[in-house]
Order: C-alpha cells, then sequence, then structure tokens
C-alpha cells in the first residue's frame, strides 16, 4: 500500500500471516481459518500469493474474490473470512473527537481546517515546520498539537485504539519510533501501571496481545519527524 499511513503489506509475508492464524485467538465464526492451513496456504503461493498485498488485492472487492473462489477451488465463505482477517490490518483512522483528553475547542479548530481524522492530522503535521503552521494558523500551542500528533500517529499501530494510545502516551511511550523500541515485558508493566494509577478500563491486554502489535508495528513506515 502507497499511503505510509498504513503497514507496508508487502512486507508481511504470505507465510508470517499463516503463523499468526496459527497463534491468534480467533472468534468462533472465524475458526475455519485456522482449519487446513498448510493445504490452503500452499495453494495461495502457487496461484501467486506470497505476501498480504497481494491477498488483498486479489480479494479486495467481491467481483475479484468471486474469481479467486473459481481459479483455486477455495470456497467463497472461506475467503471472505480471510479477506476479513486482512483487512483488520489496515484500521480506520480514529476521529479526533475519540482520542482522550483533548479539548473540545482543539478538536473544533482542527475541524475548522478539515482535519477531523487521525489520518488527516497525520498527513499535514508530520514534519516540526508544518505543525508550527497549523499551529499559528489555528491557535492551538504547539506542545498541544504535537501531543494530538503523537496520538494519532500510535493508533495507526493494529490492535492500539484511543484508549490504549492514551495509557501509552502516559506511560513515556508516546509514538510509533518509541513504541518498538520496547519490549512485550516492559510496554505491559508500564501500560499496566498507568491504568492502575489513572483508573482506565481498556480491557485484557495480554503480553501476547502486545507482542502481536509490536510486530505489526515494526511494518509501519516511521515518518513523524519528532527530532
Amino acid at each position: 500500500m502507497a499511503d505510509d499511513y498504513y503497514i507496508d503489506l508487502e512486507g508481511f509475508s504470505l507465510e508470517r500471516f499463516k503463523e499468526v492464524l496459527q497463534t491468534k485467538d480467533l472468534l468462533p465464526g472465524r475458526m475455519i481459518l485456522k482449519e487446513q492451513l498448510d493445504e490452503r496456504f500452499g495453494l495461495l503461493d502457487s496461484v501467486g500469493i506470497h505476501n498480504l498485498q497481494e491477498l488483498w488485492d486479489a480479494l479486495k472487492t467481491k467481483q475479484r474474490l468471486v474469481g479467486f473462489a473459481d481459479e483455486t477451488g477455495l470456497s467463497q465463505e472461506y475467503l471472505v473470512l480471510l479477506r476479513r482477517e486482512v483487512g483488520s490490518y489496515i484500521p480506520k483512522p480514529v476521529n479526533l473527537k475519540e482520542l482522550p483528553d483533548i479539548e473540545a475547542e482543539t478538536i473544533e479548530r482542527l475541524a475548522s481546517a478539515g482535519i477531523k481524522t487521525t489520518k488527516h492530522l497525520f498527513d499535514r503535521a508530520k514534519t516540526k515546520r508544518q505543525r508550527a503552521e497549523l499551529s499559528e494558523e489555528l491557535g492551538i500551542p504547539p506542545e498541544v498539537v504535537l501531543e494530538v500528533v503523537k496520538l494519532s500517529d500510535l493508533v495507526r499501530i493494529v490492535g492500539v485504539g484511543p484508549v490504549f494510545a492514551r495509557i501509552l502516551y502516559e506511560a513515556g511511550v508516546d509514538s510509533l519510533e518509541a513504541f518498538v523500541t520496547q519490549s512485550p515485558e516492559a510496554l505491559l508493566a508500564k501500560t499496566q501501571e498507568v491504568i492502575v494509577s489513572r483508573g482506565y478500563t481498556p480491557g485484557n491486554i495480554r503480553e501476547e496481545d502486545i507482542t502481536y502489535c509490536l510486530e505489526t508495528a515494526n511494518l509501519l513506515p516511521q515518518v513523524v519527524e519528532y527530532k
């Protein structure tokens, strides 16, 4: 995917995707994805599918999915679930209103400039110069602009929602760059400390969940200029 807001799906191999499915906790309705993994993924490889970008391209529309089912003999039911799983690696941008502890006035001023989602902000505030210009144009303090940019950077990570992004930020893991340098054990300890001290309720965060986030985070382009 050319857009650097998202994961480089070309860098996510089919073999790695199979390994993830083998160990991932899936909802009951998606357990079919664990069945006949070697046979099905061997078939995908035989028709030229070697990474998630190629798989997504083959399945992203109904017409393509139906044609791919005819070509491979894989059921449409299976391919629909496979497409949904691949699609989970392309998270939707978050509305800035959903970011915790950002003042409504800040959100309104950003919206007045057409910046309503984390991707809007990411596209227009990746550099220090862009952020300085936004700050001056909209009357938002530079440190506040930077805070919202950092939260927007964090929610690019698959599995990191607005609340968990805030927890990471308060734990001092305030950017994608900082996130990928952490170990799962250290991240879990840091986030649990913030959760307990601030009373957040982000759900049950496990070490394996953080490991998964770290693996996918390493496929995201680090393009926001902080230094």
